[in-house]
């Protein structure tokens, strides 16, 4: 398990780890330039959190093609459809473990990382937002 950041949990995650033999990497937040290069290690992400606002890392994340496993929060599941483009669960360990153990499957693993990197070259294509940005400008200044 790699984590990187610097939540209040960080503690009592090493801690835990310890006590059950996990090998855990826990390294500090990373520039945006690393993240692409750093996100096509992993054959998983997970953003599992109580509470999200607008999850730029998980469309990072997505974009790279990786399965995702995102908790059922307001945030993430507005982002994500269950089983087409990502695994929602809940945030108790048991519930994670399951979609982890889901995604043991290879071919589902790059079903689901294969559709959420269409989700974002759809929904976030740099072009398609700039014209409703400026849009969305041009009928404010209108008013």
């Amino acid at each position: 398990l790699t984590i990187y950041g610097s939540g209040s949990q960080k503690e009592k995650l090493a801690k835990l780890a310890k006590k059950l033999h996990a090998k855990l990497k826990i390294f500090p937040p990373t520039s945006y330039q690393k993240l692409p290069k750093l996100l096509h290690q992993f054959d998983i992400f997970t953003l599992v959190s109580y509470k999200e606002g607008s999850p730029k890392i998980l469309l990072e994340a997505m974009a790279g093609g990786i399965a995702i496993i995102g908790s059922n929060v307001v945030g993430i599941r507005e982002l994500v459809t269950s089983g087409h483009n990502a695994i929602l669960t809940q945030t108790d360990p048991a519930s994670i473990a399951k979609a982890i153990e889901k995604l043991k499957d290879a071919r589902l693993r790059q079903k689901l990382g294969e559709a959420a990197r269409k989700f974002v070259e759809e929904k976030f294509d740099l072009e398609k937002l700039l014209v409703l940005e400026t849009n969305l400008l041009k009928a404010a200044a209108q008013k």
